[in-house]
């Protein structure tokens, strides 16, 4: 499970959703689920979580895609075995990794050094601790 610090800027609930609105090193994120977590406020330090299955990786910035959560991203390492590759990525001083087919690694061309986006859903983004 990748982890990304940040702080709540925003909860939003209508109709049993709820979208939180996130800070992360002045990157905006958001996560939408059924009701927050207990002790989720405004302003409230958390660390978020998201799957490194659930990591989309492309190239250059998609527009037009509805995605919210995007973050820039460096290539650190590589690991491709026949099926799956293991991608580790620098975002500032977080560290996240992402698992994909490693035809995809392939395909992408990817290398260490390589700036490529990190792309994820929004109901793939959780709250895995609040800060007391």
């Amino acid at each position: 499970m990748n982890e990304i610090p940040a702080r709540i800027e925003r909860i939003e609930t209508r109709e049993g959703v709820s979208r939180i609105l996130f800070d992360a090193s002045g990157r905006k994120l958001a996560m939408v689920g059924l009701e927050p977590p207990a002790g989720a406020a405004v302003g409230a330090e958390v660390l978020l979580g998201v799957k490194a299955t659930h990591l989309i990786l492309a190239k250059s910035a998609c527009e037009g895609l509805g995605l919210f959560n995007r973050l820039p991203v460096t290539v650190s390492e590589i690991e491709i075995g026949e099926i799956l590759g293991s991608v580790t990525l620098a975002w500032g001083e977080t560290i996240l990794e992402a698992i994909l087919p490693a035809a995809t690694a392939h395909d992408l061309g990817l290398q260490p050094g390589l700036a490529l986006e990190a792309l994820f859903l929004e109901s793939e983004l959780s709250i895995l601790e609040i800060a007391p």
